[in-house]
C-alpha cells in the first residue's frame, strides 16, 4: 500500500496535468508551453480521475 507521501505526489502531479496553467503560476518546471483542457467532457471526468487518485 502507498504511502500518504506518494499518494500526495501521485495526485499532485495528475493536478498539475490537468491544469498546467496553475503548475506554471505556481513556478513549476515544464507547463508553460500548455493549457489545460476546459471542455465539458474533462470536466466531466474530474470526480472519476479524482477517485483513483
Amino acid at each position: 500500500m502507498p504511502g500518504v507521501d506518494e499518494l500526495l505526489d501521485n495526485w499532485i502531479l495528475a493536478e498539475m496535468e490537468r491544469d498546467p496553467t496553475r503548475a506554471t503560476a505556481l513556478g513549476l518546471p515544464g507547463y508553460d508551453h500548455r493549457l489545460g483542457d476546459l471542455s465539458a467532457p474533462a470536466w466531466e471526468a474530474r470526480p472519476d480521475e479524482d477517485r483513483r487518485a
